[in-house]
């Protein structure tokens, strides 16, 4: 069909449901972006899936939909849903009216989550209706006789032009899975345009207090070595619009970033913002274990430091297949390693399988290097890459009927 953008926006969530079931739509720019938001929802499921209702959307870029049906009455074993969608336009007039559009015969491992093996690829042109467009959804369990009902809404924009670095909005991201989805697909769907609103959004969240911390200040540092005038256009805005945390935040990532020019801008960000405070940001960059040059992580993954976090991050930033390459040379230490290198191996093997679930990109590389491996390594890449094809089949294929 044709091609819609969305750009995730927030509002309240509207949903019809009888006790213990919940619909859910899903909107994303790609099938891959659909599966990190089922994926992240099941990581963390007290973020809800629904904060994610309004897109607005601009002509010729792809808009995905996916549907599901949740109830912790499901049995595993017995589960036969369908979902009637229908597409509204601004006027109230019908654009699509699809009934039983389709089926969700299985659960999600380890969750109460069906969702329809079918996904729906939407496209609006220049002669469709500016406004808003009602997504609704009727699940209906075959079983049990049940059923749920949301919707989501699009506005469709035909002028809708990505701001500039300095005019975008302040309240780009609306939650925490809005900033984790952005950021872990970035390097399928890069929007330099947002990194000034992420890093004022992180700023002033509870996440920046997490573990996620470092790797977070990661994956713009790997941005900022791939593009130093990004990295000027943020000092610039921060220089003049940035607040004691937003730009405490920035030194950090500059100083991870280790080129030339962000050692500058150090300087710059000495002279001009905290020269008092700088010193302590310093210092707590140095307690960070991190080492003289980014490039080092990947000779020698270090257990108990964020380095096989931070080497993710880098990679959701550029899509660097070199990355995943460091994680299947160490995969043999899961079981020929010695001590704690039995941790490393055994951590890479997790991370790669759980990544090449969510990123096809990652599947991708893992079976161009599986041609090349031998012994162990070979046995393990294997297994990791049936495993990450089972996984995405059980979201999607095995439940078509």
């Amino acid at each position: 069909m044709r091609n819609l953008f969305v750009i995730l926006l927030l509002c309240p969530f509207v949903a019809f449901a009888q006790v213990g079931y919940r619909a859910h739509i899903l909107v994303g720019s790609s099938d891959e972006e659909i599966l990190s938001k089922v994926g992240a929802y099941l990581s963390n499921p007290t973020i809800p899936l629904e904060q994610r209702n309004v897109k607005t959307c601009s002509p010729n870029k792809l808009t995905t939909l996916a549907f599901g049906l949740e109830s912790p009455t499901f049995s595993k074993s017995n589960v036969n849903v369908v979902f009637d969608v229908k597409i509204f336009k601004p006027d109230g007039s019908i654009l699509f009216d699809v009934p039983n559009h389709t089926k969700a015969r299985a659960l999600i491992p380890s969750s109460q989550l069906a969702m329809g093996g079918d996904k729906m690829d939407l496209a609006l042109e220049d002669s469709d209706l500016e406004g808003t467009y009602v997504i609704q959804v009727l699940a209906k369990d075959l079983i049990s006789g049940r059923n749920a009902q949301t919707q989501e809404k699009i506005t469709y924009n035909k002028n809708g032009a990505s701001k500039s670095l300095t005019g975008a909005s302040a309240n780009t991201f609306k939650a925490d899975q809005d900033f984790a989805i952005w950021m872990t697909t970035y390097y399928l769907h890069p929007k330099p345009e947002l990194v000034q609103d992420s890093i004022n959004y992180f700023s002033n969240s509870k996440i920046a207090f997490s573990n996620s911390h470092i790797p977070t200040c990661c994956f713009w540092a790997a941005l900022f070595r791939k593009d130093s005038a990004l990295m000027k256009k943020c000092f610039e805005y921060f220089d003049s619009n940035g607040n004691d945390r937003t730009r405490s935040l920035f030194v950090e990532i500059l100083a991870l970033t280790m080129t030339p020019e962000s050692k500058q801008l150090t300087m710059e960000a000495k002279k001009k913002w905290f020269s008092n405070e700088l010193p302590a940001v310093e210092k707590a960059i140095s307690d960070m274990m991190i080492p003289s040059s980014p490039l080092e992580i990947r000779d020698q993954l270090r257990v108990g430091s964020r380095d096989e976090d931070c080497l993710w991050a880098e990679f959701f930033a550029t899509g660097d297949q070199e990355i995943i390459k460091k994680f299947i040379s160490v995969l043999h230490l899961a079981k020929d390693g010695h001590g704690m290198q039995l941790v490393v191996g055994a951590a890479a093997e997790w991370s790669l399988t759980s990544n090449a679930v969510q990123h096809e990109k990652v599947l991708a590389i893992c079976k161009d290097e599986l041609k090349s491996t031998q012994g162990i390594t070979h046995d393990k890449l294997s297994a990791i890459i049936a495993k990450a094809m089972e996984e995405r089949q059980k979201y999607w294929q095995t439940q078509k009927k």
